[in-house]
């Protein structure tokens, strides 16, 4: 270049790098730590559903849960705390006829927490 040059209106520059310039771009990403599938969302909600009847059934289970003071049968227990757990509507027994109102409360809780996962889950599907 002119010592005396100077750019008129309009110029433009134009900048070519240099060989030594022009190198890869190198980026180190650190390795992220790999996070256990056993709890992946669908698992979870699985998980959940399966510990809620669970403890449904035991509740169902004790006396104080049916009008007649004795143990509840298993089966009956956990066919009513899975149906009402995945807010199905099926019954074994008459419901206001055999369950006492703590057993009721039992169910109407099964039924409200189960209505959620399942709510859970379809909002889960419709965001992918």
């Amino acid at each position: 270049m002119q010592r005396g040059w100077q750019p008129k209106p309009g110029d433009q520059v134009v900048r070519r790098p240099r060989p030594e310039e022009i190198r890869p771009t190198t980026l180190s990403v650190p390795l992220r730590a790999a996070r256990p599938h056993l709890l992946n969302s669908p698992f979870t909600l699985l998980l959940g559903l399966t510990i809620l009847i669970a403890i449904g059934t035991v509740l169902l289970l004790f006396p104080f849960a049916n009008t007649t003071g004795e143990w509840t049968p298993f089966m009956v227990s956990l066919f009513t705390a899975t149906s009402a757990a995945t807010v199905t509507g099926l019954i074994v027994v008459d419901t206001p006829v055999y369950w006492s109102t703590t057993g009721q409360a039992i169910i109407w809780v099964l039924i409200l927490v189960g209505g959620l996962g399942w709510m859970t889950m379809a909002g889960f599907i419709y965001i992918l």
